[in-house]
């Protein structure tokens, strides 16, 4: 059982390489681009270290960090000094760390510490991964003491910050409240030793792994609090919806509908479609499903008749329709059936068996034309609402397809959970929806 899970994990994980290895391609560390290529290849991940044929990606060899404009104080130059002398003691170290552990990186470090909590599971008290873990914290707690070390002595000598007592398990305990022109010298050498981390690595190749980064987030407290309050006035917009919003904007550029559908003329605040869809029933002696009622109807808002539009066609050019789902395939197929059971969930907020689209016919060219113009004129009207409505949407048939898998107790509802999820990853990484982005259907 354990094997068999494993398996359909390793599988899963495998489809995400394609898009993976874009994103890294974009930004990322080489190293990581290299094994997402080899896994991607079916190539034995223990070789690839001293592998030949690996690429060597002379585009990669510098990436800039973009700086968040946010994260700036008029005063930040006056820690240079002293943000220099800490960046240059805290790298030193932890580059020593990382070498006499033989990490790859300050990445591979962090996160595999983060693995290490014996209390957790990980790796055995008194290991060499839990000293390495030891030496990081012991590093971290030094810096930051030296990096508040002239506020503790202000405090000592001006008594400007407050001290409250706090009681926690028997125990007394002082926390110390900021005065103001305290909190603002802290946010101000705090933000120093964001740019100025940044600048540096911005400067070095990606190959080198004296690009630490993780500096400045020591002290992310008062970093997080410059950026909301630098960004009081501003009007922001949430990225996440922009981009879901104008990927789905794009794909319907030219796009042909697929299904059956009519536009209701006489909407007063939002413009609705009529989708068509059969019941079946289906006979035990008999492999094919007969009609059994005409067609139903569902009235549907046409934003959500545009989402159902978009995913159905995209999904399609996947390729992941098939009738026979095997389990062990490097893409297993979803028949159509179950897709159109989770549309219809989604559109008519009710779950049925045995239900399917209908899709237009040749001879229906008029109700195409029209439902056609009707969507290209309306997503020349969106706004922001509209994409945080698609964004919305995503979630929403995201949720519709796990509770079906928890319900149902079928795999197949998990594979196409997955696609959709895909769906998402491709977006975030491309800014689009693009072709020939899930694996194709060739065995492991």
């Amino acid at each position: 059982m354990i094997i068999c899970f494993l398996g359909k994990l390793y599988r899963s994980a495998h489809r995400t390489v394609i898009g993976w290895s874009r994103a890294i391609n974009n930004h990322g560390n080489p190293r990581h681009l290299h094994l997402a290529l080899s896994l991607a290849a079916g190539k034995d991940i223990k070789d690839q270290e001293n592998d030949e044929t690996i690429p060597k990606t002379n585009t990669l060899s510098y990436y800039k960090y973009p700086l968040d404009p946010d994260i700036s104080h008029p005063n930040y130059e006056k820690y240079l000094p002293d943000i220099r002398y800490l960046y240059n003691l805290y790298r030193n170290e932890l580059l020593e760390i990382i070498s006499l552990y033989r990490f790859q990186d300050e990445i591979d470090l962090f996160c595999r510490c983060e693995s290490m909590d014996a209390s957790a599971g990980g790796s055995k008290k008194g290991s060499l991964e839990d000293s390495a873990a030891m030496e990081v914290k012991n590093l971290i707690s030094r810096i930051i003491q030296d990096f508040y070390h002239e506020f503790e002595q202000r405090g000592k000598t001006r008594r400007c910050c407050k001290r409250v007592k706090t009681s926690d398990s028997n125990r007394t305990r002082f926390k110390r409240i900021d005065c103001e022109v305290c909190y603002e010298d802290k946010s101000a050498k705090a933000a120093c030793a964001y740019i100025y981390s940044y600048n540096v690595c911005n400067h070095l190749p990606l190959k080198s792994n004296r690009r630490i980064l993780s500096f400045p987030w020591l002290f992310s407290g008062y970093l997080l609090k410059l950026r909301k309050r630098n960004q009081q006035g501003k009007t922001i917009v949430d990225q996440r919806n922009s981009i879901v919003g104008r990927a789905c904007w794009s794909y319907l550029d030219g796009f042909t509908p697929k299904f059956k559908a009519l536009i209701l003329e006489n909407s007063i605040d939002v413009q609705m479609v009529e989708f068509c869809y059969k019941k079946f029933e289906e006979k035990r002696t008999s492999l094919f499903p007969i009609n059994k009622n005409a067609d139903e109807k569902i009235f549907v808002p046409l934003l959500r008749a545009c989402f159902v539009e978009i995913l159905n066609d995209w999904l399609t050019k996947q390729g992941i329709f098939g009738n026979t789902c095997i389990e062990t395939d490097a893409k297993p197929l979803i028949p159509e059936s179950i897709w159109h059971e989770l549309l219809i969930n989604f559109l008519s907020y009710e779950y049925q068996t045995n239900v399917r689209l209908i899709f237009i016919s040749k001879d229906q060219s008029y109700i195409t034309e029209q439902y056609r113009k009707t969507i290209e004129e309306y997503r020349l009207k969106w706004t922001n609402t509209e994409y945080e409505e698609l964004q919305k949407m995503f979630d929403e048939i995201h949720s519709i397809a796990v509770r079906n898998a928890k319900n149902t107790n079928l795999t197949i509802w998990t594979y196409l959970d997955e696609y959709i999820i895909l769906a998402l990853q491709c977006i975030g990484i491309e800014k689009r929806l693009v072709d020939q982005w899930i694996c194709p259907p060739s065995s492991i």
